[in-house]
């Protein structure tokens, strides 16, 4: 499924009449075939692998069925009765909280992994500071091979859904830090040219997140699961744990050592291309990444 054709789906269903909209809506759900096409589309949605991707075949969904629709049919197109409870939860006032709250329990929920979110104390950009509430997070994407980072932030910046491939990364450090665990990512170009927008500051390229360290984080887990992402050919220096780009790539551990540190009950060769070359301590991998960006303000009909 092609990200920029659901992002212009939604662009097209946004800018309808509720005339128009009403009249989309009224034929598509009196078609059993589109109700057996949601529910094929969201009993499965973890397999798409990208966040942003997820949330855009959501906002689809939501803008092309009826709030009564979506409620009658919720048990039918979700895998069990909490993802249907918070599917019917999503509306179009709180669209990006109500959604991410429906895929963090999708994604947590099913046997492959395929992405793992994470809450952000903070999020640091420059001389941008958001916090929990301005409701940050991460994204590990293994299928498209992306790290995303989502906040809002007032009326400045509605709300933001940015991602990078390894392409876009210059190195990455992963460390303890007191009771915390901080990400900080350098990128190869000025955040506000890869982010696409000018509310970024213009001489800033580095990106740094804190996260509450807990049985489930800390910074071993968290830098495996990056490094399988951006992983070229990887190791890890002992000293600092910077993750640093060499003549070959980016050099840094082989996380594929831990499995079940990474994608739990994912087919971890099958990630992998044919041609890769495990050893004790390095991956390589020609895998392409992917990435959708965005940091247009979300507005719903």
């Amino acid at each position: 499924m092609s990200t920029q054709v659901l992002i212009t789906l939604n662009e097209i269903l946004e800018s309808q009449s509720n005339k128009g909209v009403t009249e989309i809506r009224n034929s598509l759900c009196s078609n059993p075939k589109f109700d057996q096409l949601c529910k094929e589309i969201l009993c499965n949605i973890n397999f798409f692998g990208d966040y942003s991707l997820q949330q855009l075949i959501i906002e689809a969904i939501i803008r092309l069925t009826s709030s009564g629709h979506r409620q009658h049919k919720s048990h039918e197109w979700n895998n069990d009765s909490q993802c249907a409870k918070l599917f019917r939860s999503i509306s179009y006032q709180e669209f990006d909280k109500e959604a991410r709250a429906y895929l963090n329990k999708v994604n947590q929920s099913t046997q492959d992994k395929w992405v793992l979110s994470y809450q952000c104390k903070s999020i640091i950009i420059g001389n941008l500071t958001f916090n929990q509430s301005d409701d940050c997070w991460l994204d590990l994407c293994f299928r498209s091979k992306v790290i995303g980072f989502s906040f809002s932030h007032g009326t400045k910046l509605n709300y933001a859904l940015e991602s990078l491939t390894r392409e876009d990364v210059d190195s990455v450090e992963v460390k303890d830090n007191g009771d915390e665990v901080k990400l900080t990512v350098k990128t190869k170009q000025q955040i506000s040219i890869l982010f696409e927008d000018e509310y970024f500051p213009p001489d800033c390229s580095i990106i740094s997140c804190f996260f509450e360290k807990s049985l489930d984080l800390d910074s071993e887990k968290l830098r495996k699961k990056v490094n399988f992402i951006l992983a070229k050919v990887a190791k890890v220096s002992k000293s600092n744990s910077m993750v640093k780009r060499g003549e070959n790539g980016i050099m840094r551990q082989n996380p594929l050592n831990q499995p079940n540190t990474l994608v739990p009950g994912a087919n971890h060769k099958a990630l992998m291309p044919s041609n890769t070359q495990l050893s004790q301590n390095v991956v390589a991998t020609s895998q392409p990444g992917g990435s959708y960006k965005t940091s247009k303000s979300s507005t719903y009909p």
